[in-house]
């Protein structure tokens, strides 16, 4: 009898363990796997990284100066938002207000974004991208890209990217009240 309880309780704790460890897995961090830097240079070098984005398994969060990416790279993004559109990888983003930000967030449907718009003055220079456990900073003036592999560093991004694009609902919603109201006094179009 009791090396059946023994045999019962064994079996029990099995299960429960089993049952564990998806969630085992996700915290463990592996000491084999160090935080994971590669930096890279010049416009062959920010190309490299941002094409690293179109890998994602996951939605990218990104942080951008649309008139930036597009003066620098002029013909590259229009076909890179193709390929990430054909791969299924949807976009977060937050864009600096500005004529081409409305138009890029007119083509969000198509392009599987979704834009928020805050005021100009929170207009950053780099770009910044989040996916999957990596960080993609791409400094269009300086001429540099970084790609930072650290799950605790991207789940600390993630958050402070949640806190801004939650805000920035709030901003887009009043600037596009604010431009209907213009065109009505002025009654002239405007990408909203």
């Amino acid at each position: 009898f009791m090396m059946r309880r023994k045999l019962a309780d064994s079996e029990r704790f099995l299960k429960e363990a089993e049952e564990m460890m998806p969630e085992l897995k996700s915290v463990y961090h592996d000491p084999e796997k160090p935080l994971h830097v590669r930096y890279y240079e010049g416009v062959e070098g920010i190309i490299t990284a941002y094409e690293d984005t179109l890998t994602s398994k996951t939605k990218i969060l990104a942080y951008t100066s649309i008139e930036d990416s597009h003066a620098f790279f002029p013909g590259y993004l229009p076909e890179y938002y193709e390929r990430r559109t054909i791969k299924g990888i949807p976009v977060e983003c937050i864009l600096a207000d500005s004529t081409e930000s409305r138009r890029i967030k007119s083509l969000d449907k198509k392009h599987l974004r979704v834009s928020r718009i805050v005021p100009e003055k929170f207009k950053i220079s780099p770009e910044i991208n989040i996916y999957d456990d990596k960080i993609a900073i791409m400094s269009l003036r300086e001429k540099f890209g970084v790609i930072i592999e650290s799950r605790e560093v991207v789940d600390a991004f993630k958050k402070m990217f949640g806190l801004a694009y939650e805000r920035a609902a709030q901003y887009d919603k009043e600037l596009v009240e604010r431009r209907k109201r213009r065109n009505v006094l002025t009654s002239s179009p405007e990408i909203l």
